[in-house]
C-alpha cells in the first residue's frame, strides 16, 4: 500500500474553512453502490501556514488557515497507506460584508471593481488605442463620478445636523458645512490614498476624492473671502421655498452639474468601446479558439446601468430613512435633508427611467433565458452558446450595448434641456427620442418607487444579497491589480495581480507541506469552479513541478468540476490562462466533470489527453459538485479514483 494526498480546492461563494476538505472526505468515505463501505478512522487538525516567507518588509507574517484530515482502516496502526486530505482555503480573501450598509457598500465596490475585469480583458485582447480607452473609462468611474457620490453623501450626513437644535444658515454657516465636507473628502481621500489603499483603482479613488477636496475648501474659503464665483453660476428662484439655503442649493447644484457632465463622458467612452472591440486582435499566444473574445464593452455598459441603478437606489433609501428616524423641520415637515432632496434628487436622477427600461428588458431576456435553459437542461453542453451560456452570454452583451444607446441619449437630452448653453452634441439626429424622454419623464414616480423598493429589499435582506455578490467579488478579486503597468511586458504585468498571487502561493504553500510530511506516492487534486483555474495554473507553474520532482515525481490525478478554465479564462484571458496537459507534470492524468446545465463550468475544450475525460453528469446547477451522487458515479467507475492505494 501506499500514500496517497488529496488536495482539496474550493470555487467561487462563500466557504467556511474545513467545509470543502470535510464533504470530500464524507462522500469518499461513503458507502457507495457496488463499493461496500470500509470502516475508516478520520484524524482532524488544522495547522497555520504563512502566506509568503518571513522578511524585514511586511515584519509580520501572515497566516492561513490548513484543515487537514488524515483517513485510515479501522484497527490498522500503519500509517504507510493513510490517505491525507489538505484544503486550499481562500474564500477569506474576499470576505461578504456584515450589515446592511456595508453591503450596500460593498454592492457599488463590486461593480465598480468590474473595471478590473475589462481592464483585464482588453489588454489580452487588443492594441493601445482600446486599451487607453478602457483605462480612460475606468479612471473617469473611479477618479470623478465615484468620489462626486461620495462627496454629495458627506454633505447628505452634515445636512442631519440641522436635525439637532443647531441650525444650518442661523447658528452653522452654510459655507462652514461646505469647507468641512471639503475637508472630509481631503482627509478621507488621502487616508484611502496614502494608508489604506492597497489597489490601484482605490488609489484613482483616493487621489480623485483628495483632489476634489481641495477645489471645495479652496472654493469656500475663496467665498468666505466674497469672491462671486462659482456661486454666480447660480441663479436663485422667483419663488424661493421656505426654508431656503440659498449657497448650499448652488453647491448640491453644481456637484450634480459636474455629476452629470462626468455622466456623459463616461457613457460616451463606455459606447465607444463597441466600436473598439472590432479592431485586431492581440496576435499572440495563438491558441486556436474560436468565437468572440472582447467582453470589455458589455462589461462597461454592466457599470454604467447597474451603478446608475443601485447608486439611485442607495439615495432614494438613504432619504427615506432618514426622514423615518429624524423629527420634522420646516412648514411641509420635511427634514433639510428631505427638502433639498426633493428638489435637486430628480437632476441628478434624470436617467433613471431610461436606465430602468433597459433593466427591465434584462431581466425579461434573462427569464427567456432561463426558461429555454430549463427546456433542454439535459444537453445544454450540445447546444449553441445562446442558449447554453448564462455568463457573458451574447444576447445579455447585446442588451447592455442597447442599453448604453439610449442611456447616451438620456443623458444628452437631459443636458440639453436642462443644462444652459449645451449644444455642443447636435440632438437633432435623435429628436424621435424625445417624445419617448417626455413619456417617461412623467413616470419619474413609479420608477423612483420601483429604485426605492429595490433599495429596501436590499437593504432588508442584505444577508442575502452578500452571499450573491460572493460569486462576483470572487471573479473581481482575483483580477484585481496593484498598479497600472497596462504597457509593461509580460512578466511584469504577471505579478501586478495581487490577491491571484496570493491565492496562488496558498495552492503552492499546503503543497509543499503535504509533500513534505506525507511523502505521498500519488497525489490527487480535486478542484471546483474558480478552484479549477487555480488548479490548472498551479500545475504548469515551474516551482509546483520542481516541488513534485524534488519529492520523486509522484503521479499527478487532477480533477476538474464545473471548471471555466478554457471557454472562459482561456477565450477571454489567454495571456495569462493558457492550459495545455503537456505544460503539467511528467505523468498527471487530467478528468473533467461537468453538469449538464452547469451556468459557470463545462466542457474543457482541446486540453485534455482524450476526449472521453470529459465525463457529463446529469442537470444540477453550479454548486453541491462534492457531495453529488452523480459525479461520484463517475469518479469511482470512470475516473477509477481509489481512496487507498
Amino acid at each position: 500500500m501506499a500514500r496517497h494526498l488529496v488536495i482539496t480546492v474550493h470555487g467561487i461563494g462563500e466557504q467556511q474553512p474545513g467545509e470543502t476538505v470535510d464533504a470530500v472526505v464524507g462522500a469518499a468515505t461513503t458507502g457507495f453502490p457496488g463499493r461496500p463501505r470500509q470502516p475508516v478512522e478520520v484524524e482532524r487538525d488544522v495547522i497555520e501556514l504563512a502566506e509568503t516567507r518571513f522578511g524585514p518588509e511586511p515584519r509580520n507574517a501572515a497566516l492561513f488557515p490548513v484543515h487537514l484530515r488524515r483517513v485510515r482502516r479501522t484497527h490498522v496502526q500503519s500509517r504507510d497507506d493513510d490517505v491525507v486530505f489538505a484544503e486550499v482555503y481562500w474564500a477569506d480573501r474576499s470576505p461578504a460584508p456584515k450589515g446592511a450598509v456595508r453591503t450596500i457598500i460593498d454592492l457599488l465596490k463590486v461593480v465598480l471593481g468590474l473595471g478590473y475585469l475589462a481592464m483585464d480583458n482588453v489588454e489580452n485582447n487588443r492594441g493601445f488605442g482600446p486599451v487607453a480607452l478602457v483605462h480612460l473609462f475606468t479612471w473617469v468611474f473611479y477618479g470623478l463620478i465615484a468620489p462626486l457620490n461620495a462627496i454629495l453623501l458627506m454633505g447628505a450626513v452634515l445636512l442631519l445636523i440641522d436635525m439637532s437644535s443647531f441650525k444650518i444658515g442661523t447658528d452653522i454657516p452654510e459655507l462652514a458645512v461646505i469647507f468641512v465636507d471639503g475637508a472630509l473628502a481631503l482627509a478621507i481621500g488621502l487616508m484611502i490614498w496614502l494608508h489604506f489603499a492597497r489597489t490601484y483603482l482605490v488609489r484613482i479613488f483616493g487621489r480623485g476624492l483628495s483632489a476634489l477636496g481641495v477645489i471645495i475648501l479652496i472654493v469656500a474659503i475663496a467665498g468666505d473671502l466674497g469672491a462671486a464665483f462659482p456661486w454666480s453660476m447660480c441663479t436663485e428662484p422667483q419663488r424661493p421655498p421656505d426654508p431656503y439655503h440659498p449657497i448650499l442649493e448652488c453647491y448640491i447644484g453644481l456637484n450634480i452639474g459636474l455629476l452629470g457632465f462626468s455622466w456623459f463622458t463616461t457613457v460616451t467612452l463606455a459606447l465607444l468601446t463597441y466600436p473598439a472591440a472590432l479592431l485586431p486582435q492581440k496576435a499572440s499566444p495563438q491558441d486556436g479558439v474560436t468565437g468572440h473574445r472582447a467582453i470589455f464593452p458589455s462589461i462597461a455598459g454592466a457599470m454604467v446601468m447597474f451603478w446608475m441603478v443601485f447608486s439611485s437606489a442607495f439615495w432614494l433609501t438613504f432619504v427615506n430613512m432618514a426622514g423615518r428616524i429624524s423629527p420634522t423641520t420646516g412648514e411641509a415637515g420635511e427634514t433639510l435633508l428631505q427638502a433639498i432632496a426633493s428638489r435637486r434628487l430628480p437632476e441628478a436622477l434624470g436617467t433613471l427611467g431610461v436606465t430602468a427600461g433597459s433593466l427591465a428588458i434584462l431581466v425579461l431576456v434573462g427569464i427567456h433565458l432561463v426558461i429555454a435553459r430549463r427546456l433542454a437542461r439535459e444537453e445544454l453542453y450540445t447546444r449553441p452558446e445562446t442558449i447554453s451560456r448564462v455568463i457573458l452570454n451574447s444576447r445579455l452583451q447585446m442588451v447592455f450595448g442597447l442599453s448604453l444607446v439610449l442611456i447616451w441619449l438620456a443623458v444628452v437630452h437631459l443636458l440639453n434641456e436642462r443644462v444652459s448653453g449645451f449644444r455642443w452634441i447636435d440632438a437633432r439626429p435623435f429628436s424621435w427620442v424625445t417624445p419617448v424622454f417626455d413619456w417617461l419623464s412623467t413616470k419619474d414616480g413609479v420608477v423612483a418607487a420601483v429604485i426605492l423598493g429595490i433599495g429596501l429589499l436590499i437593504y432588508n435582506f442584505s444577508h442575502l444579497v452578500a452571499g450573491g455578490l460572493g460569486i462576483i467579488r470572487d471573479i473581481v478579486t482575483y483580477s484585481v491589480r496593484d498598479h497600472c503597468h497596462w504597457r509593461s511586458e509580460h512578466a511584469i504585468r504577471a505579478r501586478n495581480f495581487v490577491e491571484r498571487r496570493q491565492i496562488n502561493n496558498r495552492f503552492k504553500r499546503v503543497l509543499e507541506y503535504g509533500l513534505e510530511t506525507v511523502r505521498p506516492e500519488k497525489v490527487t487534486v480535486i478542484s471546483h469552479s474558480q478552484g479549477t483555474v487555480i488548479a490548472t495554473q498551479m500545475l504548469q507553474d515551474r516551482n509546483v513541478k520542481a516541488q513534485l520532482a524534488k519529492h520523486g515525481a509522484p503521479p499527478v490525478l487532477l480533477i476538474t468540476m464545473g471548471s471555466p478554465v478554457t471557454h472562459i479564462y482561456r477565450r477571454y484571458f489567454k495571456e495569462f490562462f493558457q492550459v495545455s496537459l503537456a505544460e503539467m507534470p511528467p505523468g498527471t492524468t487530467w478528468f473533467n466533470i461537468h453538469r449538464a446545465d452547469d451556468f459557470v463550468g463545462t466542457r474543457i475544450e482541446d486540453a485534455l489527453a482524450d476526449e472521453d475525460h470529459n465525463l457529463s453528469v446529469p442537470a444540477g446547477g453550479h454548486t453541491g459538485y462534492f457531495t453529488d451522487f452523480h459525479v461520484w458515479n463517475r469518479l469511482w467507475n470512470d475516473v477509477r479514483f481509489q481512496l487507498f492505494i
